[in-house]
């Protein structure tokens, strides 16, 4: 189990935490796995701030693009959301 830090925009931020948005479509750079947990970190990309919006949830399915002839490197993971956190220290990704 591991935890993947990620900056996610707001609109995407606030599906998650209302329950409306449940997969994350993403590159599989961090080698992301069933059971690991995601730290969504808020972000405003044309400010380039994070607003110190936390949450974090976990993987629950994970397939990889390539099954279904998509974007190679890339993967859709089923997600849960576990917890909100509010005014957290910004902490960069990679």
């Amino acid at each position: 189990m591991k935890y993947h830090v990620l900056k996610t925009w707001p609109d995407y931020f606030q599906r998650i935490l209302e329950g409306r948005k449940t997969a994350e479509w993403r590159k599989n750079d961090r080698n992301f796995c069933h059971g690991d947990y995601l730290v969504l970190q808020e972000y405003k990309p044309k400010e380039d701030i994070y607003t110190g919006r936390v949450l974090v949830a976990e993987i629950t399915d994970i397939v990889q693009a390539e099954s279904f002839h998509m974007t190679p490197g890339y993967c859709v993971m089923s997600i849960c959301l576990i917890s909100e956190a509010h005014n957290i220290q910004q902490t960069p990704g990679p």
